[in-house]
């Protein structure tokens, strides 16, 4: 962050404070800014142990790739086994509330039925109270 924050991304800065004093402190160069200068222990690395590292660096690059293509394929299925979960708890739901709605509509329907036939009835009770009632006037004339 140092670095960073004094030069930049200046690589020929960069650079020559890791000759002055980089390689003093016995300081890794990348290679970004110098390619084929990276030090250990202040000796020069040989082609080969450079190749060695550049081989372990892609295989870490490899193995950071696969890692994180096996997160993005358990993510998914978790992702999926939720969304199949909550599908079927939506369609438990809906059964459900159709299924209230069927009894209330069959409830309704008796309470109509039973309405109507209360209704009947009293209008026979009335019916037949009228009609005792008339027999009854026609009596009382008749005995006038």
């Amino acid at each position: 962050k140092d670095l960073k924050k004094a030069f930049g991304y200046n690589k020929a800065k960069l650079l020559r404070h890791w000759q002055h004093h980089g390689i003093k402190e016995k300081r890794i160069a990348c290679r970004h800014c110098c390619p084929g200068k990276a030090v250990i222990n202040g000796k020069k690395l040989s082609k080969k142990a450079r190749a060695a590292r550049r081989k372990a660096a892609a295989a870490r690059k490899k193995a950071r790739a696969a890692k994180r293509k096996a997160m993005l394929k358990a993510r998914a299925a978790k992702r999926k086994a939720y969304l199949k979960a909550r599908a079927a708890k939506l369609r438990a739901l809906r059964k459900k509330r159709a299924a209230a709605r069927k009894a209330k509509r069959a409830a309704s329907r008796a309470a109509r039925r039973a309405g109507l036939k209360a209704l009947r009835a009293k209008r026979a009770r009335q019916k037949k109270a009228r009609a005792a009632r008339i027999k009854a006037l026609r009596k009382k004339r008749a005995a006038q």
